[in-house]
């Protein structure tokens, strides 16, 4: 098998997780913006700096049991979440 053949078969896979990380995301911000009505409706602010950190250990501990790094983990939950949050903002 040559280079090109043996790379494409981890490409493609690589392509078709990309797919569902992004419908994941959609539902994710779907969520969030849920939960953004309910806290307007509520007159809750749409940050919650104590969930976002629980949201990190949560995931920072996941992260390290599916070894992965913690850290770079935390990173992509904390723009995640940015992506959230914005959206609940515009959504006000």
């Amino acid at each position: 098998m040559s280079y090109e053949e043996e790379v494409e078969v981890h490409r493609r896979l690589i392509d078709d997780l990309n797919v569902e990380l992004v419908g994941l995301l959609r539902r994710r911000v779907d969520a969030a913006l849920k939960a953004g009505r309910v806290k307007r409706r509520h007159g809750r602010p749409v940050r919650d700096p104590a969930r976002e950190e629980a949201v990190l250990g949560q995931v920072r501990t996941l992260a390290a049991g599916r070894g992965l790094d913690p850290d770079g983990i935390e990173r992509v939950l904390r723009d995640v979440i940015r992506l959230c949050v914005e959206a609940e903002e515009a959504a006000a």
